[in-house]
């Protein structure tokens, strides 16, 4: 994630048919989820993200990419994010109540 972009999308006009969305987002939730499999390890952090008309989406930073990642972003920050995958929220228990859900690449910003 970065600091500054130029054109903004908001959340609700997010699609899986397009992927080149440009965001600017409140980390309003963040926490770790353990890897069940090498207890002590992280699996994932998991993020609710809130852009300036109060719409709220789930996104996922997955272990590969953890590293990219962990340090850089904190809970209550603002940031510009883009180059991330949208696809459709099957989580059992959902945070939000967008059909979708974001997942960090090594190549979001």
């Amino acid at each position: 994630m970065q600091k500054m972009a130029t054109h903004i999308d908001f959340i609700k006009d997010i699609t899986i048919s397009n992927m080149q969305w440009k965001l600017k987002v409140r980390v309003v939730r963040m926490w770790e989820v353990p890897d069940r499999f090498n207890p002590g390890t992280i699996f994932s952090i998991e993020l609710v993200l809130q852009d300036e008309k109060g719409d709220r989406i789930s996104a996922s930073i997955g272990k590969s990419v953890l590293h990219l990642f962990k340090t850089q972003i904190t809970e209550l920050g603002l940031y510009n994010m883009a180059n991330f995958i949208v696809c459709h929220n099957k989580e059992k228990f959902n945070t939000t109540k967008h059909r979708l859900r974001l997942t960090f690449t090594q190549r979001t910003t």
